[in-house]
């Protein structure tokens, strides 16, 4: 029998694991358990809703991180083609501002600007999705968690991770995974993995190469 006082800190999968076992504890002897069949037919009716609902979730999930690559993937290579004829034409140096205004190119700087220090306010908020053997991590930074535009200065996000069931491991425990520009980052696990806590942490990456604050730790178990 279920505790149902533990219910609510289950994870999705968890919760349904739960409720099928005790859907299958019922159906083996409903009439030695006093259940009715409605009783039955009731608990089997929610948990075959509840689980194509995380299927359709758990696709839709998949299908939006690798969107989100694509689009990540798409973007830099805008970027790389701006930045190119940018660049041909500035190392034109018998091109004034005028003529790279014309271009549809903006002046060259007169004066090289480096990007902002770090603020120690300033580090990502996460949280993770779990679905078949992956990990979708979404960050934000703390100070503006509604948008997923990075502070001013910051090029990236350093995700490192620890694998075990042991909270508050020491920093020197945690494995770097991935320094990721765009959220969110997919995790892959393999099937040796299933029901493993992980516990991440983050930390922004400036353009000058500056490290921030470590973000707090976020925890996800690894699902079948």
């Amino acid at each position: 029998m279920y505790d149902s006082k533990d219910l609510g800190n289950l994870s999705d999968r968890e919760l349904l694991a739960e409720s099928r076992a005790y859907e299958a504890k019922i159906t083996s002897d409903a009439a030695g358990l006093n259940f009715t069949n409605t009783e039955v037919q009731s608990i089997k009716g929610v948990n075959d809703a509840f689980e194509a609902t995380l299927d359709a979730w758990d696709a839709l999930q998949i299908q939006e991180a690798g969107l989100s690559q694509q689009k990540t993937a798409s973007r830099q290579n805008v970027l790389g083609e701006l930045r190119g004829q940018r660049n041909t034409a500035y190392a034109d140096r018998s091109l004034t501002d005028e003529a790279l205004a014309a271009k549809g190119i903006p002046p060259r700087d007169k004066v090289r600007t480096d990007a902002p220090a770090l603020e120690d306010t300033s580090f990502p908020t996460a949280w993770v999705d779990t679905v078949q053997l992956k990990h979708i991590i979404h960050f934000r930074d703390v100070n503006t968690p509604e948008t997923t535009r990075k502070p001013e200065g910051v090029r990236s996000c350093e995700i490192y991770r620890y694998i075990g069931a042991s909270p508050s491991a020491p920093l020197e425990d945690f494995d770097f995974v991935a320094d990721d520009t765009n959220t969110p980052y997919v995790c892959n696990y393999r099937s040796e993995d299933v029901g493993k806590k992980v516990i991440y942490r983050l930390r922004w990456h400036s353009k000058n190469g500056e490290v921030g604050t470590w973000s707090q730790e976020v925890e996800a178990t690894v699902n079948g």
